[in-house]
């Protein structure tokens, strides 16, 4: 199996790792797309850490297919700018490729 990345995110076999940055207070839950190699979440939640943590993977295991358990948070709960791994995701926002 080939190993598809780019700057945000990469594969470990069926496991997807992505560096996510995220702006709370937003509108509506949503994808912004890849900024400055992260890929931009704007999400709902206030600035509660728990809250918003608990949201983001909520709203990523939706976006990605996977149940809630299957979005894990390795690094950066405390910050904006988080790394994830999602394992074996079925849908794929647009600029996250599926392993080849």
């Amino acid at each position: 199996m080939t190993n598809t990345s780019s700057a945000c995110y990469h594969w470990e076999g069926e496991d997807l790792l992505i560096a996510v940055r995220v702006q709370l207070g937003a509108s509506k839950d949503k994808i912004d797309g890849i900024v400055n190699d992260v890929l931009k979440v704007s999400i709902t939640a206030s600035t509660d850490e728990n809250d918003a943590n608990n949201h983001l993977v909520r709203y990523l295991a939706k976006r990605f297919g996977v149940d809630m358990s299957s979005v894990v948070l390795i690094a950066g709960a405390n910050e904006t700018d988080k790394r994830l791994r999602i394992q074996s995701p079925v849908k794929f926002p647009a600029g996250i490729t599926p392993p080849s």
